[in-house]
């Protein structure tokens, strides 16, 4: 990036820097939400010499199907400056952004820096101005000035109701704090007056009045600055933060051998079902939808088998990461009374979409029972606080221990091993597997595509060739450009890091490629290797060591 996008190389926004710095002077919170990738984004900014540390939020399209003129990007930065939608103001210099921050609801100033203003005044923006450097605090503080309200009325009347209307709900929330600071003031000034403070001292009432006050101001502190937080958390989940969920350590003692450790989660099991602790997992609602097999319950098709619940959102990063743990486990105790279940607790509204969980399933290749819990309620139930977390269920529907994050696996590998020979020793084991149903066995497309997910394009003009990415093939395809087929690199479909020939070569997932027609080499991205590869005409060459 900084070989094509020199720092302060004057491409950039006039003006933005001012106006970013003014606005962070008074408080306010910026983000930049843009339909490009990532790295353009970060590119552009760089070139304009923007510091990416200027802005509170940045949100790209990499993780947004629906682009411009549609609102998600908006709502995603709404959602990331934790600032209601219609507080929020949008610059704009391009038509479909300023439909987009219309869609949302949202205040929009338009720039005429690549768009005329007659072009811009279709889409019925806020304001129009000729640059950013032209737009002023008070602009969006207000949204515009006087002769913007003479010059359209109507708009100004609706803008000044939606100010008013913020400025209504901002001073309510002041008044609440007011009042609770005026109810201690009066309390305090009270039990001044009357003389009680020596009676304070020793009455155990007014010490209990008075530590609940603290208390309640305390939570009702905590609740206004951490509200984002708490949409996804509950009453056991707050318990769980501050006493424990009742897992075992899973911290590694120095020289333990792993049989050791197992024995030692042996002991904690034991212990569990010896005191009758263990909270029972409620079931899963009937009214959910399942992906790669039939509704299951814990009392009927799950009872005799340790369950690993997964809880995960297809747009966490760290829950992709965590997959081929879970494909080790599976694969390791295939035969065993041992079953993954992801309950699929979506984020933010769009994630709840059943469709897009599919393709997340197929497109990821999982093979273990996927249950849409789209209004958290399993996650409200076990007081879940983050993504991933694993839950470790016994054949008896017992939780036995909870654990989040990344680079378990050794954890949870030696934990499933312990429950089954604990649970196999009391003889209460079902070997028989579920039943499933993949999605991937009744997807018309996979069964009659010739590709699978491809992820990146890239084109050799001169030569007539297009080089595609077939990335849950493990393999990038060489047609022309009509899509005739010439030749494939990696051939076995099978996930690897192996160099040679083009039939012997392997790849894990790639993703981008880049042609240099010069030297006629293929650059690829090894997205699941970390690694970068060169194809020369008749080999696949890793360039250096792998990237990390």
């Amino acid at each position: 990036m900084s070989k094509y996008a020199k720092k302060d190389s004057g491409i950039g926004f006039p003006g933005a820097l001012e106006l970013i710095t003014e606005c962070k002077k008074c408080g306010l919170k910026v983000a930049v939400a843009s339909s490009a990738d990532r790295i353009k984004v970060d590119a552009n900014l760089a070139a304009a010499g923007l510091q990416l540390s200027m802005f509170d939020a940045i949100v790209s399209a990499d993780a947004f199907k629906n682009l411009k003129p549609a609102p998600d990007i908006f709502f995603a930065a709404s959602k990331s400056l934790d600032v209601p939608s219609r507080e929020c103001i949008v610059i704009e210099d391009a038509l479909a952004g300023v439909q987009a921050a219309k869609a949302a609801q949202m205040r929009c100033i338009a720039v005429t820096t690549t768009l005329s203003e007659e072009t811009l005044k279709e889409a019925s923006p806020s304001l129009i101005r000729r640059d950013i450097g032209n737009v002023s605090l008070q602009d969006i503080l207000i949204g515009g000035g006087v002769s913007d309200c003479h010059s359209n009325f109507s708009l100004c009347e609706t803008m000044d109701n939606e100010g008013n209307t913020i400025a209504e709900e901002k001073m309510q929330r002041s008044e609440i704090i007011d009042n609770i600071e005026q109810v201690s003031q009066e309390i305090l000034k009270e039990e001044t007056e009357e003389k009680y403070m020596d009676r304070l001292l020793d009455s155990r009432r007014d010490i209990l009045r008075c530590g609940s006050l603290g208390i309640a101001i305390s939570c009702a502190f905590f609740i206004s600055t951490n509200w984002k937080a708490m949409q996804y958390t509950s009453p056991k989940a707050i318990l769980n933060m501050f006493f424990g969920n009742g897992s075992p350590t899973f911290a590694l003692n120095q020289g333990e051998s792993r049989s050791a450790r197992i024995q030692q989660f042996v002991n904690y099991i034991s212990d569990v079902e010896a005191r009758g602790t263990a909270p029972m997992v409620p079931e899963f609602p009937s009214k959910l939808d399942w992906l790669n097999s039939v509704p299951l319950q814990f009392r009927q098709d799950l009872k005799g088998k340790v369950v690993l619940l997964d809880f995960w959102t297809y747009c966490c990063i760290n829950c992709m990461h965590v997959l081929p743990d879970l494909e080790f486990l599976e694969r390791k105790y295939k035969d065993k009374a041992f079953t993954v279940v992801g309950v699929h607790s979506a984020k933010f509204d769009n994630e709840k979409d059943l469709q897009a969980i599919r393709n997340a399933v197929l497109r990821y290749n999982i093979n273990h029972p996927v249950v849409n819990d789209g209004d958290m309620y399993l996650w409200r139930e076990l007081g879940i606080s983050s993504w991933p977390t694993f839950a470790v269920v016994s054949p008896n529907g017992k939780l036995l221990a909870q654990i989040s994050g990344e680079g378990h696996r050794k954890d949870l590998d030696d934990l499933v091993e312990a429950a089954l020979l604990f649970y196999g020793k009391k003889k209460i084991l079902d070997n028989t597997p579920v039943s499933l149903s993949l999605e991937k066995d009744n997807d018309a497309r996979l069964l009659t595509s010739p590709l699978k997910f491809p992820g990146k394009l890239e084109v050799d003009v001169l030569n007539n060739r297009l080089f595609i990415s077939d990335s849950n093939h493990n393999r990038i395809v060489v047609t022309d450009l009509n899509g005739n087929f010439i030749v494939q690199i990696g051939s076995t479909g099978e996930e690897g890091l192996q160099d040679g020939s083009f039939d012997e070569a392997t790849f894990n997932r790639p993703q981008g490629l880049a042609y240099n027609s010069k030297k006629n080499l293929l650059y690829v991205a090894d997205t699941e290797n970390h690694a970068l590869r060169i194809s020369q005409k008749t080999s696949l060459l890793v360039d250096g060591t792998r990237l990390f």
